[in-house]
Parts: C-alpha cells; sequence; structure tokens
C-alpha cells in the first residue's frame, strides 16, 4: 500500500515521521508544501517527495491530508483521484460527505490522529469505519471507529484533551519537583504513572474506568483522600466544560470550512 500525505505541518511531520520508524518510509509519498521540512524527511528517511499534490494522488493508494480546515476542500477538489482510493482527512470539521464530493471517484473518511503517532502511539478516531483507511492508519497507533458522524465529532474533541493532559502532567509533575525528585525522573515517572493507567482503562473498555476506581481508593488511603479533595473543589466540572468549548469551537470550524 503507497500512502500520501499532503500539508507537512507539525502534525504531517509527525504522521510521516510514524510511518518511518514503523519500517514503511519506502511507501510513503509527501507534498512539498512545509517545503522545508519534507526536505528533512527526504533527508533523514529517505521519504520521496513529489513535485505536486497532484503526483501525491497519482501515486498512492490512500491520501491523509493534514491541512488547516480552510483550505482542504479547495486543495483536493480537481486532483486525478480514481476509484479505489481513499482520502483521510485530519481536519477537524469538514464533513465526510463534503469530502467525498470533493475528491470523487475516490472515497473519504475523517480521522483525528494526534502528534503521538510520531512514536505509533497515537489513539485514532475514525468515521466511517473503511478496511482500507484503517489498515493505512494502523501503524500510527490504535484506531477506534465511531459510527455516527456527530459523535465522531464528539470524539474528535479528544484532541483538545490530549493537549490539556501535557498541562496536567506538567503540574503533577512540579509537586514531584518541589518535593525533592529531580526534574527528569518526576516528569517520566509522572508520565509512566499516567501511562499505565491508560493501559488498564484501554484493555477493558467496556468497563467503566470510576468503578476501577473504587476499587483503589481504600478507605483511609491517598487515592480517597486525593479524590476527596478533588470533588470539594468540584475540579472535575472545569474539564467538562473545558470539553464543551472544544466540541462548539469544532462546530464553529466545521461551518466555517462548509
Amino acid at each position: 500500500m503507497k500512502i500520501g500525505i499532503i500539508g507537512i505541518g507539525h502534525l504531517g511531520f509527525a504522521l510521516a515521521e510514524g510511518y518511518a520508524h514503523a519500517g514503511r518510509a519506502a511507501d510513503l509519498v509527501v507534498s512539498p508544501r512545509g517545503r522545508e521540512k519534507a526536505s528533512l524527511l527526504r533527508a533523514t528517511h529517505g521519504i520521496r517527495v513529489a513535485d505536486d499534490n497532484a503526483g501525491v494522488v497519482r501515486e498512492t493508494d490512500v491520501v491523509i491530508i493534514a491541512t488547516r480546515p480552510g483550505d482542504v476542500i479547495g486543495t483536493v477538489r480537481l486532483l486525478p483521484w480514481r476509484d479505489g482510493q481513499v482520502l483521510i482527512s485530519a481536519a477537524a470539521g469538514i464533513t465526510a460527505g463534503a469530502l467525498r464530493g470533493a475528491v470523487a471517484p475516490a472515497d473519504a473518511v475523517r480521522a483525528m490522529p494526534v502528534l503521538a503517532s510520531r512514536y505509533g502511539a497515537s489513539a485514532i478516531p475514525i468515521y466511517p469505519d473503511h478496511g482500507l483507511a484503517v489498515e493505512a492508519l494502523a501503524p500510527l497507533g490504535r484506531v477506534t471507529a465511531i459510527d455516527d458522524e456527530d459523535a465522531f465529532s464528539a470524539a474528535s474533541a479528544l484532541g483538545g484533551w490530549f493537549g490539556w493532559l501535557f498541562a496536567l502532567t506538567g503540574e503533577t509533575a512540579d509537586v514531584l519537583i518541589e518535593s525533592g525528585v529531580e526534574k527528569t525522573a518526576a516528569r517520566k515517572v509522572t508520565a509512566d504513572m499516567m501511562r499505565a493507567a491508560g493501559a488498564m482503562i484501554a484493555e477493558t473498555p467496556e468497563k467503566d474506568p470510576r468503578d476501577t476506581l473504587s476499587q483503589l481508593a481504600t478507605p483511609g488511603g491517598i487515592t480517597e483522600a486525593g479524590i476527596e479533595a478533588l470533588r470539594d473543589a468540584d475540579a472535575f466540572e472545569p474539564w467538562r466544560d473545558a470539553m464543551a468549548a472544544a466540541a462548539a469551537r469544532l462546530q464553529a470550524l466545521g461551518r466555517s470550512a462548509g
């Protein structure tokens, strides 16, 4: 399978590096947009840089577009799409129907990979389920199909949540540093603990994570003390508000792009 990437900004570069680290550099073709980063990918990983976006489409089976939402339709329209190809849009807000109309006779799906794709560790919601697209994205992390487009838009707000976790981890690590833990060790162990919680939750997605929390929060223990402090401060409500704000921003992006 040949995979193309149009738009080599921060995300496109991370996607390309993720494929390279997974041993797929030879299968990749990237656009010259973001020329400096595209040249770096060629020099570092031997990734082919096409002359233009049309060249990316001609040479590949799957194309990921990682441009700004307002540029997506204008970028992909009139390129030499063919039957059997699929476009994966990593841009927020553009409906699958609008994408298909722009790339017919190719198919189109929406996905929301994040920068952790560089390490093959991204969560990747996708709509709709599409075998070729899922196969193409699999080297970048864990792909989860969402069966409704409105639900996918809601899940896309997790792209913002991913960023907020960096702030939470930084604040948590600072407490350890202030208590005498060396900086690198504090940040690593905090991140590893977050990874450990994520692994447990991901292995049993049918189970409410709060059920596990109730088992961890033994009476008089540190988990119980911390949770009570967070609940007393109503600390979870702002996170719900932040998710709602992110979802509203995605809806606004969709309207402006449309």
